[in-house]
C-alpha cells in the first residue's frame, strides 16, 4: 500500500461531489497525459463518471471506490515516481482545502504515513508520538533500536 497513492483518492472521492472537483480532476488528468497520454481521455471520462456517481454513492461505500482510484494513482506512480511531488502538491494544495474537517484528519495521517516512508520526515526519523503512560525509552546503536515502555 502506497500511503501517497491512497491519500490522493481518498481526498478524491470526498471531493467528488464540491464545486472544486473540477480543479482537482483537471490536475490528476494532466498528470496522465504526461505518462500516458493514450489513457488520460479515458481516465478523465472515470473521473467524470466518479463525480457524476459520489452524490449517490452510501458512505460506506466511498472505501470501495477510493480503493480503485488507489489503485489507478499507484499504477501512475509506478509509471513515474518522479510525479510524487506533483502528486502530493495536488492532494495538498488543491484535495486538502476542499474536504471536511474530519476528513482532512485522515489524509494528513497518510501524508504523514508517505513521508516516513519515503524518508522525507525528519530525514527518514519518526516524530511527534505522544506516550499516555510510562515514559518510553530507546536502547541500541546505529540502524538497531529497541524501545521500552516502562521503568528502566
Amino acid at each position: 500500500m502506497d500511503p501517497l497513492a491512497l491519500a490522493a483518492a481518498s481526498a478524491l472521492v470526498g471531493v467528488a461531489a464540491t464545486d472544486g472537483y473540477q480543479q482537482a480532476r483537471d490536475g490528476l488528468v494532466a498528470l496522465w497525459r504526461r505518462v500516458r497520454p493514450g489513457e488520460a481521455d479515458a481516465v478523465a471520462g472515470d473521473l467524470d463518471a466518479l463525480a457524476e456517481r459520489s452524490a449517490d454513492v452510501a458512505e460506506e461505500n466511498s472505501g470501495v471506490l477510493a480503493a480503485v482510484w488507489q489503485t489507478n494513482v499507484q499504477a501512475l506512480l509506478a509509471l513515474d515516481e518522479s510525479l510524487r511531488p506533483e502528486v502530493r502538491h495536488l492532494v495538498q494544495g488543491v484535495l486538502l482545502p476542499l474536504l471536511p474537517v474530519p476528513a482532512q484528519s485522515d489524509v494528513i495521517a497518510l501524508l504523514q504515513q508517505s513521508d516516513i516512508a519515503t524518508g522525507r520526515a525528519a530525514g527518514g526519523a519518526v516524530t511527534g508520538n505522544h506516550f499516555h503512560s510510562a515514559a518510553p525509552f530507546q536502547t541500541g546503536a546505529a540502524s538497531t533500536q529497541t524501545n521500552h515502555f516502562g521503568s528502566a
